[in-house]
């Protein structure tokens, strides 16, 4: 794991537990795992997407692990390897409506343009879907691999978020020591 990941993974699990809401570490994934997901998906992990589901294959239903911005501050628990699967494949297709106003929100010419996207792979969720955060496997000709976006349902959105998970992290746990005291 690079140290910049370990880093902030740790910076998360003190913010948490100095608010009173420590994490919990489960196992972390096997490579098998891992390239299972891969298989299922079509999506190559980072390294450090591997990494963090080395550390910890997701984290309990009820734990905040980010905190995302989309139109309003949310808290995002982190997906298991077998949820992302699931959640994956409710996405079969791609597509894009040019009709579709995303939320009102002019659209980031890092993201290809569609709604959904079958090489997006979805590692945290807020409200059984309402919020999802996506590591990026095939942005727009403007974006980069493994970049961070999130899609809120209501008025439905997709937005960048991040260059890379290290850089979520990063603005998760800025989030999370100014935002968290509300919600955990």
């Amino acid at each position: 794991m690079r140290e910049a990941l370990r880093a902030q993974l740790e910076r998360c699990f003190r913010i948490c537990r100095d608010l009173g809401s420590p994490l919990t570490k489960l196992a972390g994934a096997s490579e098998e795992e891992i390239s299972e997901t891969e298989a299922k998906t079509g999506i190559r992990f980072s390294a450090d997407l591997r990494s963090l589901y080395q550390f910890s294959n997701g984290g309990r239903y009820e734990e905040t692990w980010f905190v995302v911005m989309t139109d309003q501050v949310s808290p995002y628990r982190f997906c298991p390897l077998a949820e992302v699967c699931e959640v994956h494949g409710w996405f079969a297709e791609s597509s894009y409506d040019a009709e579709w106003d995303n939320g009102g929100e002019p659209w980031d010419p890092r993201i290809r343009k569609y709604d959904h996207h079958t090489k997006r792979l979805p590692f945290a969720d807020f409200g059984n879907g309402s919020g999802v955060v996506y590591f990026d496997a095939d942005p727009s000709e403007m974006g980069r691999a493994g970049q961070i976006i999130t899609y809120q349902h209501d008025p439905d959105a997709v937005r960048f978020f991040a260059d890379d998970l290290v850089d979520f992290l990063a603005k998760s746990n800025e989030l999370l020591e100014r935002e968290g005291p509300t919600f955990l």
